[in-house]
């Protein structure tokens, strides 16, 4: 696409904010508030004064209801809420807790009746139910990610419980509507947190989480996307928000812990019947027993009250995963090193450990070792009444050493260091009562460094089987991948229509670096030949710049979307994305 047309699909997009005079609600991280004020008999009381007031900050918002009696709240941060109605000459009325869900709109009626006391409060909490909404979501609450186990303490494995969710077996990714895992979109605080290098949520499937369990307020699970804002992701969209620090000191301390001693002993094979007859099969080292520790903690707290607040939170997990090979494993018990005399077997096994550094033994059990540790830290305020701004960082250190398949004989093991930084900054602005807008931008980072365990050029020795030693032939390798987004959401509202319109420009430089068989790999087709120095085959790859690849892109992305009420029980949804990728 030319500049020029760039620029005239922008103005276009415009162009339809201010003609048809629309608004539509920036859900990607909050949430918003709808009533009706009517009197005794049911009439609709126009010009009634009505303030929402998250109860945790203090945040507060106002505005006066319209000729049906309508008021809405937008961007409001999700939350308790009270809401209060006040007529003068007439009386009060108020609802106690109001409870906004992350991308839901909350319905909050209330009625104003003449009373000696000019006041009525409703302490029930209204339904939590979005009838507004066209698509399909399903919402995870705080309370259910505070409450329900999780083994691995990821909150994303909660997203198997919302309807149409399923989750692969062997990473935890999310999947949904037929679609590849890859085509699940994760924003958190509405910033981009994809890794598109690996098409896999930022920072990997490899590391138990990026982002604490104790550090997440709240989920949604949106599967089908009816609104234009949320593009990249035909699958699902996997919608999240971090915590925030209140106008009460609060926090907590945890330590997880669990022993492999405390198992029972779990046999290294199983019997399966198949059609009548018996076979052995291999169990998953993914199924042993395991140690794992992990402490943390998080708090949060005003800074100055009602308008700046802090929230820190540190999670720690360090998990041993032992790896144990049978006796069909063990070369030592092979027909062909048998063949050998005492001394050639002696020299073989010595011959192993000068070139890689440990001996044979190692190789058949040892322990996958993993250490993992993510910081948060957060700030978030308001500025005036209308603005509403936060700053969130988060670190994520992930080490695994001798890691690798578990099917993979010991000293051919590879180090993997997972590295992961997003810093993300979002302010939303009530310009007016039916003007809003909403900017967030993001830089981040995400390294996955690999380095061989073992030392010396990789080989093979086939003793009717092949078992590998040395540096493994695919390191030392690396996937780097660099982003900044900025993305800017313009919203109006009038007479229950509404529409919105924005655009979002997300950058990625992608580097990666995959030199498989750099350093070369000598076969030898017999422990005769190895003893001798006599490998059948050798193998090494090269070409320019060492197999090093980088690319940069730059994905832009242009929407409108109108919503609107045709009477009571219908909503329709209308929108227009373009998305443009140039490298």
């Amino acid at each position: 696409m030319s500049r020029n047309r760039t620029r005239i699909l922008f103005m276009a997009l415009l162009c339809c904010v201010i003609t048809a005079a629309a608004f539509g609600q920036g859900n990607i991280t909050n949430g918003s508030i709808t009533g009706h004020i009517t009197d005794s008999s049911g009439a609709a009381l126009p010009g009634v004064t009505v303030s929402a007031t998250n109860t945790a900050t203090g945040l507060n918002r106002s505005e006066v209801t319209s000729s049906d009696g309508e008021f809405r709240f937008n961007l409001l941060p999700p939350g308790k809420y009270r809401v209060d109605a006040e007529l003068a000459g007439l009386g009060k009325a108020s609802l106690a807790s109001v409870v906004v869900l992350l991308g839901n709109d909350t319905r909050a009626d209330l009625k104003i009746a003449p009373q000696v006391t000019e006041s009525i409060t409703v302490s029930a909490v209204a339904p939590v139910i979005d009838t507004q909404r066209t698509g399909m979501a399903a919402s995870v609450t705080n309370q259910q990610i505070q409450n329900l186990p999780l083994l691995g303490r990821d909150f994303r494995s909660l997203a198997a419980l919302t309807p149409g969710i399923s989750t692969a077996s062997f990473d935890g990714s999310i999947t949904a509507n037929g679609a590849r895992p890859l085509s699940t979109d994760y924003n958190i605080d509405g910033a981009s947190s994809n890794n598109d290098f690996f098409g896999q949520q930022t920072g990997g499937s490899r590391p138990p989480f990026t982002f604490s369990q104790a550090a997440i307020k709240e989920f949604q699970v949106i599967r089908t996307q009816y609104d234009a804002e949320f593009g990249r992701g035909v699958g699902a969209v996997v919608n999240a928000i971090t915590k925030s620090g209140s106008n009460d000191l609060d926090g907590e301390l945890f330590y997880y812990t669990r022993k492999k001693s405390w198992a029972d002993t779990r046999p290294l094979t199983v019997n399966a019947n198949i059609n009548g007859t018996n076979f052995p099969l291999a169990i998953s080292d993914s199924f042993l027993a395991i140690d794992v520790n992990q402490p943390g903690f998080a708090v949060g707290g005003p800074i100055v009250r009602d308008k700046l607040f802090f929230f820190l939170n540190a999670d720690g997990m360090k998990r041993t995963q032992p790896v144990l090979f049978g006796a069909a494993s063990d070369m030592r018990t092979s027909a062909q090193f048998n063949a050998l005399t005492a001394a050639q077997q002696a020299a073989v096994l010595s011959k192993i450990q000068t070139a890689v550094g440990q001996p044979y033994e190692s190789g058949l059990s040892y322990d996958i070792g993993n250490k993992l540790n993510t910081y948060l830290v957060k700030l978030d305020g308001t500025v005036g009444s209308n603005t509403h701004l936060s700053l969130r960082d988060n670190i994520t250190k992930y080490d695994t050493t001798d890691s690798g398949s578990t099917t993979t004989f010991g000293l051919n093991q590879t180090n993997e260091v997972d590295k992961f930084y997003q810093i993300a900054l979002e302010g939303d602005t009530v310009i007016s009562n039916n003007l809003f807008n909403q900017f967030i931008g993001q830089v981040g980072r995400d390294q996955r460094p690999v380095t061989a365990a073992a030392t010396g050029t990789e080989f093979s020795i086939n003793w009717g089987t092949n078992q590998f030693f040395g540096a493994a032939d695919t390191t030392p390798n690396t996937a780097d991948e660099k982003k900044y987004q900025v993305k800017e959401t313009l919203n109006y509202q009038w007479h229950g229509q509404s529409l919105k319109a924005g655009f979002e420009l997300l950058h990625r430089d992608l580097f990666d670096s995959f030199p498989r068989f750099a350093g070369g790999m000598y076969a030898f087709n017999s422990l005769t030949s190895f003893l001798n120095n006599t490998p059948n085959t050798f193998q090494q790859a090269y070409g320019p710049q060492n197999g090093d690849v980088e690319w940069k892109t730059n994905l832009w992305g242009y929407y409108a979307n109108d919503s609107f009420h045709v009477g009571p029980r219908l909503t329709i949804d209308a929108g227009l994305r373009y998305d443009y990728e140039k490298t």
